[in-house]
């Protein structure tokens, strides 16, 4: 059901938790959306109940299977469509269902007598759950020592208009003084409102969020809750994306065989129709077609370097106006430029290891999983220094000792000094193979993250346990 980072994070971290000493027992619980395919999953149904809400009773599934040795579960029902899709157009319209999911995740827990130390959802889709545990739930003696972890991926999207589904299981707008009167009822300021702890996906979009610009109208209740704040880099499934075992590639490469990923340019070049050559250098852009990618900046920025030798390729889906963009670019520089607007994962494989660089003018960028990918197959970034692209990214000035090339401002014409500074370097083929080693070096895998993860469970599990403590000495102390 991927259908971006978000889902590379789902599929990913579990397993990494999982392989650390401590073993902890992760579940994860994810919606059955509509026209998703688990004819080979082995799905079996383990439990069937009601949900009372304000005008009826709702009823719920949840099916299981395994994946990795662990539980997955799956949660339909009267709340989720089955023909309906991953996400909806809007908020609103998705809002309904997100609620009865978060709802309908923590009634499990209880349906199957299993209390778990933590519950992390992600993003507004499942902050409901922790706005729930809070609200609703704190008091009960199943929940009492339940901690909640709330992590931000993208702050902007706030589940604005999702508030209008509260009413129905009885949830209240939030009482914060620091949630903003406009986001009382958004799911995601609920969530981190009421979390014990609240992550975002890099150390430089944690310190970013905390600001005016980029708070996305909660800096103030972020500001609030500072100190509950931090910032965990996602990493990257360094299994499925390794260039010495990728199936997808023409050539497999490795450190020692930087000749071979030349192979898969010259490949690349004559599956897009773009004429093999070394000498020109191949630039990408891979991912979602958003304002947010900065993907007009980076069209405008090539015109701007049009005196320049290069070729570029697009590969994504997203926003129509922007995708017409990138068409009308193709058609006015046929000879230049490619366009594939669709997901294409073995495509994305072979981008990454015949590309030169990758282009990333991202407004703001939380965490980037693409300069990652690029940078473990050998494709230099040219990225906006922006969130976790400032965390993952190492440019020296051209010294050869980086990882990219990381552009300061956000205008077009900064961006093409920025491609201008790399294809200066590229023609220095010492200096840029010297970079590719680099960045194939760096370790993007999800060891360190998930153990700073689980430090982070642990943070929260004490403050459950002191709360608990504190609760019953009052207790003892009411009673005297």
């Amino acid at each position: 059901m991927k259908v971006g980072g978000l889902g590379d994070v789902a599929g990913s971290l579990p397993d990494a938790l999982r392989a650390l000493p401590a073993e902890p027992d992760v579940r994860l619980m994810l919606p059955l959306h509509g026209g998703f395919d688990s004819r080979d999953l082995g799905l079996r149904l383990i439990a069937s109940f009601g949900m009372l809400g304000y005008t009826r009773e709702w009823k719920v599934q949840v099916y299981e299977t395994v994946a990795s040795g662990s539980p997955v579960y799956f949660v339909s029902g009267d709340g989720i469509d089955p023909d309906g899709p991953v996400y909806r157009p809007s908020a609103a319209a998705d809002g309904p269902k997100y609620l009865f999911f978060s709802l309908a995740a923590l009634e499990f827990c209880r349906q199957i007598g299993w209390r778990p130390d933590i519950i992390h959802a992600n993003d507004w889709h499942t902050a409901f759950a922790v706005y729930a545990l809070k609200q609703r739930y704190g008091s009960e003696p199943f929940w009492t020592e339940t901690g909640s972890l709330q992590t931000i991926h993208n702050l902007p999207y706030q589940g604005q208009g999702a508030e209008s589904a509260l009413p129905e299981f009885d949830l209240p707008l939030s009482a914060d003084p620091c949630v903003p009167e406009w986001a009382r009822g958004f799911p995601l300021a609920l969530g981190i409102s009421a979390a014990d702890k609240v992550n975002t996906v890099s150390p430089g979009y944690a310190w970013e969020i905390l600001t005016h610009d980029h708070g996305a109208g909660l800096d103030p209740l972020l500001t609030a809750r500072r100190d509950d704040l931090s910032g965990i880099l996602n990493g990257i499934d360094t299994e499925s994306w390794n260039p010495t075992t990728d199936a997808y590639l023409a050539h497999r490469f490795d450190l020692s065989r930087l000749a071979d990923r030349a192979k898969n340019k010259l490949a690349l070049q004559a599956e897009l129709g773009l004429g093999a050559s070394a000498a020109v250098p191949l630039l990408a852009m891979i991912g979602r077609i958003d304002v947010q990618k900065g993907v007009d900046v980076a069209l405008a920025a090539l015109v701007l370097s049009l005196d320049l030798a290069w070729s570029v390729v697009f590969l994504g889906t997203g926003d129509p106006a922007l995708e017409a963009a990138i068409l009308e670019f193709c058609r006015q520089y046929p000879d230049r430029a490619r366009a594939i607007l669709t997901y294409d994962g073995p495509l994305a494989h072979r981008i990454y290891a015949g590309a030169d660089a990758l282009l990333i003018p991202s407004r703001y960028e939380p965490c980037g999983l693409t300069q990652m990918f690029g940078m473990r197959y050998g494709c230099l970034p040219i990225a906006r220094a922006a969130g976790g692209l400032t965390d993952t990214i190492v440019d020296d000035g051209n010294g050869g000792d980086g990882t990219g090339f990381l552009v300061p401002g956000m205008s077009e014409p900064e961006f093409s000094e920025g491609m201008r500074r790399a294809l200066r370097v590229y023609k220095d083929k010492k200096t840029w193979k010297r970079m590719q080693r680099n960045a194939m070096k760096q370790d993007f895998s999800w060891r360190a993250s998930a153990r700073l993860y689980l430090d982070l469970y642990r943070q929260i599990h004490s403050i459950r346990q002191a709360e608990r403590n504190r609760m019953a000495g009052k207790q003892t102390r009411d009673v005297r």
